[in-house]
C-alpha cells in the first residue's frame, strides 16, 4: 500500500532534464516540480538548469542547439539534421520526449494552456489570478496536480475527465478515491465521466468556456489541457526502429544495436500506462552503466505523485518480468 505523508525536502525525487532543439540551455521539461514552483513564483529559471555554462564547458562536449534531427540511419548510427549535418557515433541515444496533446481549435486561443516547458509554466502562472475561473481538462496525474496547485492560489477550479475518479488509470480506484476526496475537501469541483465537445470563445479570440458532450457549458477564464502527450518520433520514420506510441525498447532501453532511447519517448514491450515522472526514473535505471546490457527488467523504483495539497503518494513502480 502506498504511504501518504506531508511532503518533506528529503523526499523530493530527482528532476529530469532535456536538451532543447531550439537553442535554449538545458532545462527541466516543465514536469511536476517545475510546474508547481513556477506557478507559485518560487523557482528562478536559472535553478532549473542542469549545469552552469562553466560546468558545461568543462565537459568538452559539443552541444548542437537549434538544429533539429530529421532522420536516423540505424545501421551506421548516423543522425542527420535539417541543414544537412551528418553525425555518426558508436552509440545514439534518442531523448526527443513528447509533445502535449491538444484539443481541436485550441491553437492560438488566448487563455488556453498546456504544461510542458518552463515558458508554459510562466504563461500559465500569469493567468492564474485570484477569482479566475479555471477548467482543467484531463483527470490524469498532471491534470490533478494543476487543479490542486491552482486551488491553493485562490482560483476557482473545475476538473473534467472521462474517468469515474481522477487518476484511476494510474493508481487504481482504491487510492484515487482517497485523493478525489481530498480534492473535494479543498474546493475543487469534479466532473467525472465527462467528455469535452469543444471550447467557446469571445470576439477577441479568447476562451470563454468549455462545452461538454452532454450539453453542459462550463464558464472559464482559463483552460488547462492535460489530456496526455504524443511521443516525438516522426523524424525516426524509415529508420528501422520499431515505433508504437514511442520507441519500442528492451528492458535495458536498447532499441537496436548501438541505439538507445530514454525518457518519455520510450515504449517498453508490455509497457505500463504512460506516466512521465515514473518513466524517466525507469529509463535512467535501465540505461545506467550498472544495468545497460544486463538481462532482465530494471529493479522497482521509488516514485512520487505530488498531486494534492499537503499530500504525497509514495509508491513503487516496476515492469512485469516478461521475456516474450
Amino acid at each position: 500500500m502506498p504511504r501518504y505523508a506531508r511532503p518533506r525536502a528529503s523526499a523530493r525525487p530527482p528532476r529530469s532534464y532535456w536538451q532543447s532543439r531550439h537553442g535554449h540551455p538545458l532545462q527541466c521539461p516543465g514536469g511536476r516540480r517545475l510546474g508547481r514552483r513556477a506557478r507559485h513564483g518560487r523557482r528562478d529559471p536559472e535553478r532549473t538548469r542542469l549545469r552552469t555554462d562553466l560546468q558545461l564547458a568543462s565537459l568538452e562536449a559539443e552541444f548542437i542547439l537549434g538544429d533539429a534531427a530529421v532522420s536516423l540511419e540505424t545501421a551506421t548510427r548516423t543522425v542527420r539534421t535539417a541543414p544537412g549535418l551528418a553525425l555518426s557515433a558508436d552509440a545514439v541515444v534518442v531523448a526527443t520526449g513528447v509533445r502535449p496533446r491538444a484539443l481541436p481549435g485550441q491553437a492560438g486561443l488566448a487563455g488556453v494552456h498546456v504544461l510542458r516547458t518552463w515558458d508554459d509554466a510562466v504563461a500559465l502562472r500569469a493567468d492564474l489570478r485570484v477569482g479566475a475561473g479555471v477548467v482543467v481538462v484531463g483527470d490524469g496525474v498532471l491534470g490533478a496536480e494543476i487543479a490542486a496547485t491552482a486551488r491553493t492560489m485562490g482560483v476557482d477550479v473545475t476538473l473534467v475527465g472521462p474517468g469515474l475518479i481522477p487518476m484511476a488509470a494510474q493508481l487504481g480506484s482504491r487510492v484515487t478515491q482517497l485523493l478525489a476526496d481530498l480534492h473535494t475537501e479543498h474546493g475543487v469541483r469534479l466532473r467525472p465521466g465527462a467528455t469535452v465537445d469543444g471550447l467557446t470563445t469571445t470576439h477577441r479570440h479568447a476562451v470563454h468556456g468549455v462545452r461538454l458532450a452532454d450539453g453542459d457549458m462550463l464558464p472559464a477564464d482559463v483552460v488547462v489541457v492535460a489530456i496526455g502527450a504524443v511521443p516525438v518520433t516522426e523524424w525516426l520514420a524509415g529508420s528501422g526502429l520499431v515505433l508504437d506510441n514511442g520507441v519500442v525498447c528492451d528492458s535495458t532501453s536498447r532499441a537496436a544495436e548501438g541505439v538507445y532511447a530514454v525518457g518519455d519517448v520510450v515504449r517498453w514491450r508490455h509497457d505500463t500506462p504512460r506516466c512521465p515522472s515514473w518513466r524517466a526514473r525507469r529509463t535512467a535505471a535501465a540505461s545506467s552503466p550498472s544495468t545497460a546490457g544486463a538481462a532482465g527488467s530494471p529493479k522497482s523504483l521509488p516514485g512520487t505523485c505530488p498531486s494534492k495539497p499537503a499530500c504525497t503518494a509514495r509508491l513503487s513502480s516496476a515492469r512485469p518480468n516478461r521475456t516474450h
